[in-house]
Order: structure tokens, then C-alpha cells, then sequence
């Protein structure tokens, strides 16, 4: 389809990819979704121009950038890792030497790359102890601070004063004890996947 569009049209100065489930919702909701999308956008760009002005060497990716997504969960979290609370300075966020991983809330094999599955977490405690583990799995035993580690509770009510609108369902993530079964269904992730690997295709054209 993309072949011909180019061949009487030329190159598309965009091309944009929904999943199918987008497909089925109304305009209303289509647009709520395009503000989120516009209100997103403008929180990224007032990331970069914080990381800026610490570190002026610094130059964003086009697109999607680590860096500024590590910006928007650092301002989540109140810029303390909720599981050591330690303090989250941005040279030790994006600089050389970062101190502080983006950690998946429900592990990797699940495919939720959404910033509604991530948080920060620091780097020795998330390579060392998270594992492929959900918090609870890893943390929920804590009954009082240990290897650098907060307890339970005092996780908890870290992740209880998270800002923003994902800060609701990310407590519930973190207090589950498993991944709820009908989380992921293999139609969607079918689908996700798809998008992704349609994304990178069409990627070659620009």
C-alpha cells in the first residue's frame, strides 16, 4: 500500500501507526487520546530544557529519547528512588556514569514497554535484586531496611506519593503478587508486536 501511495504521490512527510484496538474507539475518545499525546509532547520538551540546563553538552534523540523518559519518572517519583530513597540528581539520572536503571514494574517477558510499567530504580538494587522479579516478589518480605533497601512499607508509601496520571495504577502494580492472568492476551501483543516491527520498516524511508 505504502509502494504505491509513494509512487503516485511521492515519500509522506509522516506516517503514523495505530494498533487495531485504536482503531474501534470514537472521534471523542480518538481526540482525548491526541491531547494526551500533544500534553505528553510538551512535557518532553520541558525535560529536555531541564537536562540542558545541567548539562549543556547534552543533545536529544529524535523521537524517542531514554534520557527524557528517565526525566519524566524522575519527576514521578519526586526525584528519590522509591525503593532506596536516595536522592536522584540529574548528572547521576543522565549523565555519564548514570546511577539510577528504568525498571519494568510486571518484568520484560510480559512486553509492556509502557510508561505505565517503569519507574526507577537504583542501578546496583535493580541489576542485583529486582532481577526478572515484580517489586513485591523482590521486596515484599522487607520488614525493615536491609542492603540498602527500604521496607516494604516504606516502599509503598514512596510509590503512594507518586505524581502524575499513571501514579494510581502503578500502585497497584506494585502491590500485586503476581501478574493478573488475563493481563496480557496474545492478541494484543500479537498486535504490539506487529507495530513495532511495522514501525522499523517503514523506518528505512527516513
Amino acid at each position: 500500500v505504502l509502494n504505491a501511495l509513494i509512487k503516485r504521490y511521492g515519500k509522506p512527510e509522516k506516517i503514523r501507526i495505530e494498533l487495531a484496538r485504536d482503531l474501534k474507539k470514537s472521534r471523542k475518545e480518538r481526540q482525548l487520546a491526541t491531547d494526551r499525546i500533544r500534553e505528553q509532547t510538551k512535557r518532553r520538551e520541558a525535560a529536555v530544557k531541564k537536562i540542558i540546563a545541567t548539562l549543556p553538552n547534552f543533545a536529544p534523540k529524535r523521537g524517542f529519547d531514554p534520557a527524557v523518559e528517565k526525566v519524566l519518572l524522575a519527576e514521578e517519583c519526586n526525584w528519590r528512588c522509591p525503593f532506596t530513597d536516595k536522592p536522584i540528581a540529574m548528572a547521576d539520572l543522565v549523565g555519564a556514569n548514570p546511577q539510577f536503571d528504568v525498571a519494568h514494574i510486571y518484568p520484560r517477558r510480559y512486553l509492556d514497554d509502557s510508561f505505565a510499567n517503569k519507574t526507577l530504580c537504583y542501578h546496583e538494587v535493580n541489576r542485583h535484586r529486582m532481577h526478572d522479579l515484580l517489586p513485591y516478589q523482590a521486596f515484599g518480605t522487607n520488614t525493615e531496611s536491609k542492603g540498602g533497601v527500604l521496607a516494604w512499607k516504606d516502599i509503598l508509601a514512596n510509590v503512594r506519593t507518586f505524581q502524575g496520571t499513571a501514579a494510581r495504577i502503578k500502585l497497584e502494580r506494585f502491590q500485586n503478587e503476581d501478574v493478573p492472568e488475563d493481563f496480557v492476551s496474545s492478541q494484543l501483543n500479537d498486535t504490539r508486536y506487529n507495530s513495532i516491527v511495522a514501525a522499523e520498516y517503514l523506518g528505512w524511508l527516513y
